[in-house]
């Protein structure tokens, strides 16, 4: 039975070393349709961390508003340059979903010139066939994604609002 588990175990160790054994592998990314809303923005922040804009992108609902696209595009590689010099973090800290939407609450916090500012920031996502997307307050005007906006967006939106007291003790 030893033999065995010594053997798990160095199986197991090999599976995560390179084809030389000399590098470990990344760990595979769990497919988008198995998050939850609040893993959905913290793998959204995690790719601004890393600077994978394009994977950031990707987080989001479509858009058919061009000049809102570049927008978009703009803001995230500016919040990537912010994420990657340690001077942006954040943080999803739960959620709540209602039909659809879900909104989630985040942890904002930014270092600038030796001040820290922490903040709390909700953020909507929609459910799609393919998992959660995000879809941005400036998003809401956009033909696609502003028929979505429904009554269930707008209660998690009053939750969220009638919460902030609590939701600001709790995670600030």
């Amino acid at each position: 039975m030893r033999t065995l588990f010594r053997l798990a175990v160095l199986v197991a160790c090999a599976a995560s070393l390179g084809c030389n054994g000399d590098e470990p592998q990344a760990p595979a990314r769990a497919p988008a349709a198995a998050l939850d809303p609040a893993q959905t923005l913290q793998r959204f922040y995690d790719d601004l961390a890393a600077g994978d804009v394009e994977a950031a992108r990707a987080c989001f609902l479509p858009l058919s508003d061009v000049e809102l696209m570049r927008k978009l595009d703009a803001e995230l590689s500016g919040a990537a340059v912010l994420f990657q010099s340690g001077e942006l973090s954040a943080r999803a800290m739960e959620h709540q979903e209602r039909g659809p939407w879900a909104v989630v609450v985040a942890r904002h916090t930014r270092t600038q010139g030796g001040a820290t500012e922490v903040r709390l920031r909700e953020e909507f996502l929609y459910r799609t066939a393919e998992g959660w997307r995000l879809a941005s307050e400036a998003m809401r005007g956009d033909p696609i994604v502003a028929p979505l906006w429904d009554a269930d967006a707008a209660e998690l939106l009053n939750w969220y609002r009638a919460s902030f007291d609590d939701l600001d003790a709790r995670y600030r």
